[in-house]
C-alpha cells in the first residue's frame, strides 16, 4: 500500500465516522438497538446480534478490514 493510498483510507474512515455522528438521529429511527456495518457513508448491513452481522457480511463477501461496525442505541451506556 502506498503512502497516498493509506492517507486516502484514513481520510475516508474519518469521513465515515463524521457521517455516523452527524446522522445518528436518522440511524436511530431505522437501526435502534442494532449493530450496523457501514462504509462510504452508507449502511451495508445490520443485525441485532454481532455474530449474525459478521456472518451476513461474510456471505456478501464484504472485506471487513475496511468497514466500521457500531452499535446504535437511544440508551447511553457507561462502562
Amino acid at each position: 500500500m502506498t503512502d497516498m493510498e493509506l492517507v486516502q483510507m484514513l481520510k475516508s474512515g474519518q469521513e465515515d465516522l463524521e457521517w455516523f455522528d452527524s446522522n445518528l438521529n436518522a440511524l436511530l429511527k431505522d437501526f435502534n438497538n442494532m449493530f450496523i456495518a457501514f462504509r462510504n457513508k452508507k449502511v451495508i448491513e445490520s443485525d441485532q446480534d454481532l455474530n449474525s452481522l459478521m456472518e451476513k457480511l461474510k456471505e456478501k463477501n464484504v472485506d471487513t478490514s475496511n468497514i466500521f461496525v457500531k452499535f446504535v442505541s437511544k440508551v447511553k451506556y457507561i462502562l
